[in-house]
């Protein structure tokens, strides 16, 4: 893995990275049924940065698909969910996203004040 962990500025991908977590936080409010649509598109967002705009992000991209995504897929095959569950599992996966978004902030804010630069302004 690469010493900056981001291929963009630190402060750009921290920004980004708050934009997202702003987005879950508003997800949360909302029913699966209300947020679905909102919550694809979004995945989309945070998959596609994950894989252009952080080193070794192919490999952070399988870790964060299987956090999110994993068990979820199983327990979607094997039976009809509840409206409840799909609202357990919305915000689950939320949850989740929140997780690994907020563990990768944590990581760029430490190695920003380790000293590798910021983007200029």
């Amino acid at each position: 893995m690469s010493e900056s962990l981001s291929k963009i500025p630190i402060d750009l991908a921290i920004e980004k990275i708050n934009e997202y977590l702003r987005k879950i936080d508003d997800l949360l409010k909302k029913r699966y049924d209300e947020g679905g649509e909102e919550l694809d598109e979004l995945r989309i967002r945070i998959e596609n940065f994950i894989a252009t705009c952080l080193e070794d992000g192919e490999q952070r991209l399988k870790r964060y698909e299987s956090l999110v995504y994993g068990t979820v897929a199983i327990a979607a095959i094997s039976r009809q969910e509840t409206e409840e569950e799909k609202q357990e599992q919305y915000e689950s996966r939320l949850k989740k996203m929140r997780n690994f978004l907020n563990a990768i902030r944590e990581e760029l804010e430490l190695k920003s004040k380790s000293g590798i630069p910021k983007r200029k302004r």
